[in-house]
């Protein structure tokens, strides 16, 4: 079966069932041990975004860093939290949002309670049309980081389902 969770469900799922995969999680360095990694699919480039005036719109990732005041909103839990840590932004620095609804983080952007935030650029984009912002009233900051999604399984999924997925069972098309 194929169910639609919210990611902390899906992450507390894939941990602990022997039968869950997650699609798509992408691969980093913190779950590189955590994950059977099963299936590579495309790779998402991480941008920050900010609004067409915000005055940080134009800095480097280094000069982000030195302005401790700073707020980078993203998703609790996710990979684009990690990657803003571990490309020398601090905690202080990082807003990880738990998502009531799938534009939560956008809007702390709209209500200006964040500088920028960390996210897919297609994500990014069909998130701001839903939310009929144009275009024109974004920016598109730095890139953070470039991630490869794949179809995983947790620390205790069964071998032999991790077998049969296995790129070296599965007939190529």
């Amino acid at each position: 079966d194929i169910r639609y969770v919210s990611w902390p469900k899906a992450l507390t799922d894939v941990a602990r069932r022997p039968d869950a995969l997650v699609y798509e999680i992408a691969r980093t360095p913190s779950r590189e041990r955590r994950y059977h990694w099963l299936f590579p699919n495309e790779t998402t480039n991480l941008y920050l975004y900010a609004l067409a005036d915000e005055q940080l719109r134009h800095a480097s990732l280094q000069q982000l860093q030195q302005q401790p005041a700073l707020k980078i909103a993203c998703p609790a839990q996710s990979a684009h939290c990690e990657m803003l840590l571990l490309n020398g932004f601090s905690k202080e620095q990082v807003l990880e949002v738990r998502l009531s609804e799938q534009t939560s983080v956008e809007r702390l952007l709209l209500a200006k309670r964040v500088q920028f935030i960390a996210v897919a650029s297609a994500d990014f984009h069909r998130r701001m049309a839903i939310l009929k912002v144009p275009p024109k009233d974004y920016v598109t900051g730095p890139q953070v980081a470039s991630l490869t999604n794949y179809l995983a399984g947790g620390p205790t999924l069964h071998p032999a389902l991790r077998s049969l997925l296995s790129r070296d069972t599965v007939p190529s098309l």
